[in-house]
Formats: C-alpha cells, sequence, structure tokens
C-alpha cells in the first residue's frame, strides 16, 4: 500500500520551535538590577542556539542554529498565526 506522507508546515515547525524556547524561557532567574538586565539582554540576544531538529521523512536529524532574536521574531509571528486561525475558526452553532 503506497501512503502518502505530508511534511509539516512551516507554521507547525515555529510553533514547536517557539514552545520549545517558552520553556527553556521559564528556567531564567530574574536580573538584579536594571542597568544589569540590559547588559545581559543585548548580550543574550546575539547568543546562537544550535539544535537537532527531526526532519519528516529521514532518520537523520538535522541541526539547525537560530539568534535569541530569532527565535523570539518566530515565536511572535507563529503567536499571531494561532490567534488567526483561534479567531476564524470559532465553531458556529445552530442545529
Amino acid at each position: 500500500m503506497n501512503k502518502i506522507h505530508k511534511k509539516p508546515s512551516g507554521t507547525q515547525t515555529r510553533l514547536l520551535l517557539c514552545f520549545l524556547c517558552g520553556l527553556a524561557g521559564c528556567a531564567s532567574a530574574p536580573p538584579e538590577n536594571a542597568e544589569a538586565a540590559k547588559a545581559r539582554s543585548d548580550a543574550a540576544a546575539s547568543d546562537v542556539i544550535c539544535r537537532k531538529e527531526n526532519v519528516t521523512g529521514s532518520h537523520f536529524p538535522k541541526k539547525v542554529c537560530y539568534t535569541r532574536d530569532q527565535l523570539r521574531e518566530m515565536k511572535e509571528s507563529a503567536d499571531r498565526a494561532m490567534d488567526a486561525v483561534r479567531t476564524t475558526s470559532q465553531p458556529t452553532s445552530g442545529s
């Protein structure tokens, strides 16, 4: 039997990526003061985060690297896409 496998959409991949980034953000400690926080955020924004992601149709994971700014932008984009889906797919009532 021939089965057709679809690759996950870009939105699904971004959502998973954003979810994982959100979990990582929950573990961080609050900054000591505003000046130290600004210095850390500037340095953290340019940090590169690399990880392996599974590729549909392959047994070999692919290494991908993003800066924190890129991850933040992808999360915001995914959040906007999910909000759009939620608002356009409201269940209708009726019999």
